[in-house]
C-alpha cells in the first residue's frame, strides 16, 4: 500500500472539548481548533513507512509507505515533490509485488482551480498532472500488461474559449460543477471495453 500527497492535517482524530493546535513541522495548521488530537500519524508507524519531506521520496522503500508532505494539499512548491515525482516512486514500489497493482493519481487542485475561475492556476495543475500522465506512459510502453485510464470525474467552471485564431480568450459560467462531458483516454489490454461510455454521473 502506497500513499503520498498533502493532508497531514487529516491524520488526526478530533475529540470535542478540548484545546489543541494541530501543527506540522512547526506549522500551525488550525490556530482555533479547541478538540484533542489523538495522533494517527504516529500509530501508522508500526506498520507503514512514514515520510514527510521531500528529499526522503527519492530513497524510501518498503510495501507499505505513506508519504504526506504538508497539512493541506500541494501546491507545487519547491519544497514539495512533484506530482510526477511521487508517481514515478508509487510505479517503482508496486511493481515490486508479485501480484499485479491498481494505482490512482489525482490532480486534485485542478478542481480547486475551477472552482475558483483561476485560469494561471489551472494551466498550472494541469501541466503537473501532465507531467504525471507522461511517467505512467512511458512505464506502459515496456508493459504491455498495464492498463491506463485517463478521466476526470467532472467538469467545473464551464470553461470555454471565445474570439478566433491568435486571439483566444477564455470565459467560465459558473464557479460550480457543470454537466459537461469529460474525456476519456485509455490505452492498453482491454481499453477498447472503454468505447462509447456515455451517461456517466459524478
Amino acid at each position: 500500500e502506497i500513499g503520498a500527497g498533502g493532508g497531514f492535517g487529516q491524520m488526526v482524530k478530533l475529540v470535542p472539548g478540548r484545546e489543541y493546535s494541530v501543527s506540522f513541522r512547526a506549522r500551525t495548521a488550525d490556530p482555533y481548533l479547541k478538540e484533542e488530537r489523538i495522533d494517527l500519524w504516529s500509530m501508522a508507524a508500526s506498520e507503514y513507512t512514514l515520510i514527510d519531506r521531500k528529499e526522503q521520496l527519492q530513497s524510501v522503500r518498503g510495501k507499505n509507505v505513506i508519504g504526506l508532505f504538508k497539512p493541506g494539499p500541494l501546491e507545487s512548491r519547491s519544497d514539495e515533490p512533484t506530482l510526477a515525482a511521487m508517481t514515478g516512486k508509487a510505479l517503482q514500489l508496486l511493481s515490486e509485488g508479485p501480484n499485479g497493482f491498481f494505482l490512482m493519481v489525482e490532480g486534485s487542485q485542478v478542481d480547486r482551480a475551477k472552482h475558483a475561475n483561476d485560469r494561471k492556476y489551472f494551466f498550472q495543475q494541469m501541466e503537473s498532472f501532465d507531467e504525471a500522465v507522461k511517467v505512467v506512459l512511458e512505464y506502459a510502453r515496456t508493459r504491455p500488461d498495464v492498463l491506463v485510464v485517463v478521466t476526470g470525474n467532472h467538469e467545473t467552471g464551464g470553461m470555454s474559449l471565445d474570439g478566433k485564431p491568435g486571439n483566444w480568450e477564455i470565459k467560465y459560467s459558473t464557479r460550480e460543477h457543470t454537466g459537461i462531458d469529460v474525456p476519456l483516454w485509455a490505452k492498453g489490454p482491454r481499453s477498447g471495453l472503454f468505447r462509447n461510455i456515455t451517461g456517466i454521473i459524478d
